[in-house]
C-alpha cells in the first residue's frame, strides 16, 4: 500500500491476520465486516432477511474454499484498482480472518464494541472521541436497507 501511494501514507496497524489482530485488539478474530439490518425491516421482510443471510454465508463458504487469486478474479475489476497483486494479497489476508462458521466470537464482539444504548440521548447516537469529548453521529441518509459494512 505504501509503495502504491509513493510513501504518502503510513500504516498504523494492519490487523488482517489473526496474529496481528491479537497484538492490536487482544483477540484472534476481530469482526471487521458485518451484515446488519434494522429490526423493523427484518420483521417485515423475514424471507428476504433469511435469503440475504444465506447468500452471505454461501459467499463466505465459497471464498474459503478458493484461493485469493480465484476470489479476486471473480470480483469486479473496478474493485481491484491498478495493483492486482496488492488486491490479491489483501483478499488472502482477509480470508485468514474469516471464522469457519461465519459467527463472531464473544471475544471479538467485545473487542469491537464501541458503544452502548443509553437513555441519555434519546433518538441520537453519540460517540466519545479519542480526546474524551462527545459528539453526535449523523443519521444515515437514504433508505435503510440491509448493508454489509
Amino acid at each position: 500500500m505504501q509503495k502504491r501511494f509513493g510513501g504518502a501514507i503510513r500504516i498504523l496497524a494492519d490487523t488482517r491476520a489473526p496474529a496481528d489482530a491479537r497484538a492490536f485488539y487482544g483477540v484472534d478474530q476481530y469482526p471487521g465486516t458485518v451484515l446488519m439490518a434494522r429490526a423493523d425491516w427484518m420483521s417485515s421482510h423475514p424471507d428476504e432477511a433469511r435469503r440475504l443471510a444465506c447468500a452471505v454465508g454461501q459467499a463466505r463458504r465459497w471464498a474459503q474454499s478458493h484461493t485469493a487469486a480465484e476470489v479476486a478474479a471473480r470480483l469486479p475489476k473496478s474493485h481491484r484498482g491498478d495493483d492486482e497483486a496488492l488486491y490479491t494479497e489483501v483478499i488472502r489476508r482477509t480470508l485468514e480472518m474469516l471464522t469457519p462458521d461465519g459467527r463472531i466470537t464473544a471475544e471479538g464482539a467485545e473487542a469491537a464494541r464501541i458503544g452502548e444504548v443509553v437513555a441519555d440521548h434519546a433518538g441520537m447516537v453519540t460517540i466519545r472521541t479519542i480526546v474524551g469529548s462527545e459528539r453526535i453521529v449523523d443519521m444515515l441518509v437514504g433508505e435503510q436497507l440491509p448493508r454489509i459494512c
